[in-house]
Formats: structure tokens, sequence, C-alpha cells
């Protein structure tokens, strides 16, 4: 309650907002508790493509040079920078200033010519002291009596340039390096327990060791199947690889460390999540079963990431995770553990119910029980109906009996705008400073897109943006979503690790292309034939995407004015490929106006062929 004022002092504030600290904090704890909490997703795909704020790069940490070294790394490195030149010249640093120190004139010459990626150990605003770890040999960043000697970051993360968005860049996430690598774990656990890592003398000499392990970990490289040699090796003896739960717990610590180091990175130089997202998302790949030789532990890694995972997302309330399965099999094997968690803290829970009440009282439901709000904060706020709907979905999609119809808003998380949004842009290449204010062509068309449309078309047709730039709508709408559709989002991936293998979209981008290609993305076997119709049809391909309203690659076909779709009625042959979906699968709708009238048109034809009433 509000404590008594004087009676002009009350009079005068009657009508305006308490600024008690005790209501401004129960106002806090209030909404805290209407917020939807933060969640741990789980999808297969390449974690290095997918859109997100920042996203975990494991491999292993050079100590002389900081640098890292990886498969993830350099797939990151021939995508995303061979794709986005102005970042790599952003990252990179003139190497003349270490010129001096060569004798060679020649060598200097060589020297100047190049550009390096300079990386370094974290530290907090990049300004906290070096102090010299004995244990590791090397140069580490300590940051509030914590110590983050297993994150390294680059050193010049173009921060202002993401930020300014009329440098007009693509957006790129904050890229985290993490060690896992075998060699490290060992000298680590080497010089903390001597005695676990020697067969006869306890008291070896640890350079002598870290020599050893060195010499095994290139022979283990260079000798074919690296997975059988790690499981024949872990069986073999005690001083071949470290305990099972050391070596987890390097990763987890690892792991820990990504995320203390992005949330503070992100907070101070990007305020606000990308692609509109309510909360920062991090992406980690299931870490250590690669080059980092764990492989034979890859069910205990993935349950204890998804319980790591969820206790952070928990602590945190601008937080999402997602795992990123880099094959089928991993990915499955993560669901299962889900499942089986969800299975577990039910019949928990359900035992705590009958020794509280008596008896098992299925009747009264309550929202924060089961499934355990620690593993899936979001699903709790589901009605017992919706729930059922899921599942149901669930088993139209394992029966693959379940197709996809995405609109825009699905590649609105992957950071491009809506049909709305995207005719602002458009229109405000025309305006004299493109702020939103001077915009006029809503209202004087009465917000009807396909005027709207219409209208652009004409404008662009005739003149020049200030840029002074003349280019064809259609064309310039193509340039637009190319330039900044590169990584599929969150969404995209989680539908697409659905086992759907039909897709239907009236998106001009190329992420479901890409999405398919960075699914199952370890697996060289995998069969990711995608028939897209009707610009690449395919015999026999696993999965099949029709493009309703055409593709950024041919920029003539795109369907975005009035004439466009009237002349598309003109073309049965898609629609009726459309209808067929529909009257044989189960649709999904996903990120789609309902207010498209193309949309609208076919729906009514495929209820007029079903002989389903309009309420339906």
């Amino acid at each position: 309650q509000q404590p008594q004022q004087p009676q002009q002092q009350q009079h005068h504030h009657h009508h305006s907002t308490p600024t008690n600290p005790i209501y401004m904090e129960l106002q806090q704890r209030f909404c805290k508790l209407l917020q939807i909490p933060g969640h741990v997703f789980v999808c297969t795909a390449s974690v290095c493509d997918l859109h997100c704020d920042a996203f975990l790069c494991p491999g292993a940490i050079s100590d002389r040079t900081d640098s890292i070294q990886g498969t993830i790394w350099k797939q990151w490195k021939s995508n995303t920078l061979n794709q986005n030149p102005w970042l790599k010249q952003k990252l990179s640093v003139p190497t003349s200033s270490s010129s001096s120190s060569c004798d060679n004139k020649q060598q200097q010459q060589q020297t100047k010519s190049h550009n390096v990626m300079v990386f370094q150990r974290y530290s907090k605003n990049h300004k906290n002291t070096k102090k010299h770890d004995n244990t590791q040999n090397t140069n580490v960043y300590h940051n509030s009596d914590k110590t983050y000697d297993r994150i390294v970051t680059y050193k010049h993360w173009p921060w202002k340039e993401l930020a300014d968005k009329e440098t007009n860049v693509t957006q790129v996430p904050f890229f985290v390096g993490g060690e896992v690598s075998l060699e490290k774990s060992l000298a680590r656990f080497a010089n903390e327990k001597k005695d676990s890592y020697t067969s006869n003398n306890s008291h070896g000499n640890n350079t002598e060791q870290r020599n050893n392990n060195r010499e095994r970990h290139n022979n283990n490289k260079n000798n074919g199947n690296n997975k059988k040699k790690k499981n024949h090796h872990r069986n073999k003896g005690k001083n071949k690889l470290p305990p099972e739960e050391e070596h987890i717990q390097a990763l987890m610590e690892t792991v820990r460390q990504f995320i203390a180091v992005s949330l503070d990175e992100l907070r101070q130089n990007q305020p606000k999540p990308q692609a509109g997202r309510e909360r920062y998302l991090l992406a980690i790949p299931v870490l250590g079963t690669g080059g980092g030789f764990a492989g034979d532990l890859t069910g205990q890694i993935v349950e204890r990431l998804l319980h790591l995972l969820s206790d952070q997302v928990a602590t945190e309330d601008d937080l999402d995770m997602v795992l990123v399965c880099a094959d089928e099999a991993t990915y499955a094997h993560a669901q299962t553990i889900r499942s089986n968690i969800v299975a577990a803290s039910q019949q928990e829970t359900e035992d705590e119910d009958l020794d509280h009440y008596g008896r098992n009282n299925d009747s009264v439901v309550s929202p924060w029980s089961s499934p355990p709000s620690h593993l899936f904060p979001c699903f709790q706020w589901l009605s017992p109906k919706t729930r059922n709907y899921a599942q149901q979905l669930a088993e139209s999609a394992s029966s693959g009996h379940l197709a996809l119809f995405l609109g825009a808003g699905v590649s609105m998380g992957s950071g491009l705008p809506s049909w709305l949004s995207l005719l602002h842009d458009m229109e405000d290449l025309f305006t004299p400073s493109g702020l939103p204010e001077e915009r006029t062509l809503g209202e004087s068309c009465n917000w009807d897109r396909l005027l709207m449309a219409d209208k652009l078309e004409e404008m662009c047709a005739i003149r020049c943006d200030r840029h002074g730039k003349k280019m064809g709508l259609k064309k310039r709408i193509c340039t637009y979503i190319h330039d900044r559709a590169q990584h599929p989002g969150l969404l995209l991936s989680l539908l697409t690790s659905l086992p759907c293998k039909s897709m239907v979209t009236q998106n001009y981008d190329r992420l479901i292309e890409r999405s398919i290609e960075c699914w199952n993305v370890a697996d060289p076997f995998a069969n990711k034939a995608l028939s897209v119709i009707p610009y690449r049809p395919q015999r026999g391909a696993h999965h099949w995407l029709l493009k309703m309203h055409g593709c950024v690659t041919a920029p003539q076909d795109i369907i975005i004015t009035g004439k466009d779709y009237n002349e598309f009625h003109d073309n049965p042959a898609l629609a009726g490929l459309m209808q067929a979906s529909l009257m044989t699968k189960h649709l999904l709708f996903v990120g789609f106006s309902l207010s498209d009238p193309n949309y609208l048109d076919t729906i009514d034809q495929v209820r007029h062929a079903l002989h389903v009433p309009p309420s339906k």
C-alpha cells in the first residue's frame, strides 16, 4: 500500500503512476510471473550456419597465438567470411608491425602484404590485465574472480558496423571459440592428478607426459578411423584418455564460460536480440564428439548438456538456448533423452500427488505440473487441449502425413521483413532520408498491399532512388533479400528437422533450400536431394518444395503486384499441386498471413472440391 501523502500532493499525483520502491518491486515481480520463460531447443543443422546471436565454435586453442583450429571453424571461415568480405576485412589486421623481427627482407615484404585475423582470450571490456598461469603455461584473462581459460574471441569484432543500419551489412552471429581438444584435457588432468595418467611412476616428468600425449594424439589423427582408435585407447589403459567424468566436466566448463562470455558481450554491445527475438539465442553443438575424441560419450554429453542448458536458461531472463545436432542419429538420441526425462518427471509428479492426496487426481490439471518446468518451461503454458493437438501433429509428422506451408513469418526469424515491411523498405529508398515518418504510400493506397506494390513498380521504373540507382522493383527486391538471407533461423531449422518430405512456400528466399543442406550435415551419405518446383525439379528426391510466388534466382517470376496475382490464376498447375497437398496431407501453416488473397482463393477451391462448408 502507498503511504499517506499530503492532500495537495496526493491530488497532484492522482492520475500518475506510483513511484514507491515497494510498489515498483512488486510490479516487476508480477510482470516476471507473467513473462513466458526461456527455452532449450534441439534441432539438426550446422551450428555455424544458424541465425542466432552467438554460437560456440569448438576446437583446439593455440597457446602461442590464442587462435582456434577445428572443422566447424574451417566451415565458418569458408562460408561466412567468403560471403561477407567486409567481415574478413574488419577482423583482419596488417602484420607489418611484426615485420621488423624478420631478418630476410623478402620475408618482410611478404609479411606486409598479408592480413591476419587476431584472436584473444576473453576479458571483460578487453581491458583486464593478463596473469601468468603456470599450470597451462599460457596467458589467461581473469575477470571478476573468474578465469575464462577455455574461451577465445576475435579481437576486432565489428559491433558498431553490425548495429548501424545505414551500413547495410548482413547480421552475423557473434563468434566464440571453445577449447575441447584431447591434448589440452590430457595436459590439464596430468598436472592436477599425475597418478591418474602414469602407469608405474607417479612422479613422472610433466613435460615428458605432455609430449607422449601429443605424440599419441597426432598418431591417432593420422590413422584412419579416429572413433575406433579413441574407443580402443579409452578401454586399453587409464593413461590413454582422461576419466570419463573429468572429460565431460571439462566440456561442460567450456559451455559455461561460453554462455557467460556471450551474454556479457551481447548485453554490452548489442542491447536487443537479432531478428526481433524476445531473448538472446545462443547456439552450441554437441561438442567434443568429433575432434574432441569423446564420440563414445555422446549420450552422456547430450544428457548433461540438456540439464546444463536448462539450468542456465532458468537463471537468466533474456536467454534461449539451442542444442544443434550435426547428424540425425544424435538428434534422435537427444529427443529420446528428453522424452525419457519427461516420462520420469511425470511419474515423480504422479507419485507426489498420490502421497499428498492419498489418490491420483487425474481430473485436476495444473499448468505448473509435468513436464518439468526446468527442462520445458514453455510447454507448461499450453492448455491440455493444445498439448493433445501438438501430439497429433507429432504423430502426423512421424507417419509421413504432415506437409508444411511456410510463410513470411518463418523467414523473419532470419532477419527478413514481412510483406508490409518489405514494401516500406522499398519506399524508404525513395524518400529524402529514409525515415519512417516520411512514408506516404500506405495511406494513399488505403494500406492495400497489392496497390502499394503497383505504385512502387511504377516508381522504380521512372525514378532513381536517393543513392542514384535505377532498378526495377522485382530485381531490387531479389537483391535486397539475397544480401540478407544467408543463415536459416531457428524456426525454419526446427521445421526442417521434422520428417516432412513435402513443403509449400510463397517466400522468395532460398533459406529453405539452405536449411535442407544443413540438415544432417555430418553424414556425408545422407539423402538431401531436394526437388524445387518449378525451378529445379529432380526425380527421386527425398524432399520436394513448391515455390508458388517465385525465387530470388529468377526475379522476373516473383509475384508481388496485382497484375502478377491475376496472371497467377492463368497457371493452374502450381495451384493444383498445392490443392493436392491439401487434400492428401495434413497441412500445417506456419508464419503465414491468412489475409493473402491467393491463399484464400486456393482454400475456397479446395473446400469446394471436398464439399467442406466455409465454417469448417
